[in-house]
C-alpha cells in the first residue's frame, strides 16, 4: 500500500467478527478474537492486520465496517439480489413468491422471540453503499483504525419478514414456508453507530 501511496482503507467487514460470546446488542468496543466460520475468521484476521498496519504506520487510516444481512437491489434494476446460489434469506423469499421454489425453509422456531424465529437487522444495499461513502469521508479526517457497526437498529424476525401481515410487499399466501431445525442459536442485530443520511 505504501508503494501505491495508499494511506486510507475502508474494509467491508462483518458483524460475524463478534463471535458467539459477546452479549447482544453488539458494540464496536467488544472483543473480536473469536469467529464461528471460515468466513468470519477471514474478517477477524484482516481487521487485525489493518489494526497492526495502522499501529506500525503513523498517518494510515483503516475504517472497519461491520454489518449483517445486506438485502435488496438498486432502484435502477442494474444491481439486484438474485444470486445463482443464494446465501441469505431475501433471494429465497423472492423465489418462493415468484413460484421458482415451493416453500421457504425457516431454520428454527424456538428462539426467544415473539414468533420463535430468529431476528436480524436487514440493511438495504443502497444504505450500505451510503455507509461506505460516509466511511471514506471519515477516513479523510482521521487516522488509525476505527470500527463502525452499520444497520437499521431494528431487528425483524424471519417469519415476519415473509408474512404479508408485517408490511411485506408479498401478497397474502404467496410465501409458503416450513420450519426446520435451528442451524445455530443466534438472535442478533447491530446497532447503528456511523450516521448515514438517507
Amino acid at each position: 500500500m505504501a508503494q501505491a501511496g495508499c494511506t486510507r482503507f475502508v474494509f467491508s467487514s462483518s458483524a460475524t467478527v463478534y463471535g458467539p460470546d459477546n452479549a447482544i446488542p453488539y458494540v464496536e468496543t467488544m472483543p473480536t478474537y473469536v469467529a464461528t466460520s471460515p468466513y468470519g475468521w477471514t474478517k477477524v484476521m484482516i481487521e487485525q492486520i489493518l489494526r497492526d498496519y495502522c499501529t506500525a504506520t503513523p498517518g494510515f487510516t483503516a475504517v472497519l465496517l461491520r454489518y449483517f444481512n445486506p438485502i435488496g437491489g438498486h432502484p435502477s434494476g442494474l444491481l439486484g439480489d438474485d444470486p445463482n446460489i443464494p446465501n441469505n434469506l431475501m433471494p429465497y423469499i423472492a423465489r418462493v413468491a415468484a413460484g421458482q421454489l415451493d416453500k421457504l425453509t425457516i431454520f428454527g422456531d424456538d428462539y426467544p422471540t415473539p414468533d420463535g424465529t430468529c431476528r436480524r437487522d436487514y440493511l438495504h444495499v443502497v444504505d450500505l453503499a451510503k455507509g461506505h461513502l460516509k466511511a471514506i469521508d471519515y477516513a479523510m479526517e482521521h487516522t488509525g483504525a476505527e470500527a463502525f457497526n452499520l444497520g437499521t437498529g431494528h431487528a425483524v424476525s424471519v417469519l415476519s419478514g415473509c408474512s404479508s401481515g408485517s408490511g411485506s410487499r408479498f401478497p397474502a399466501g404467496s410465501v409458503a414456508y416450513g420450519i426446520s431445525m435451528s442451524r445455530f442459536a443466534a438472535v442478533v442485530w447491530t446497532p447503528v453507530s456511523l450516521p448515514v443520511s438517507l
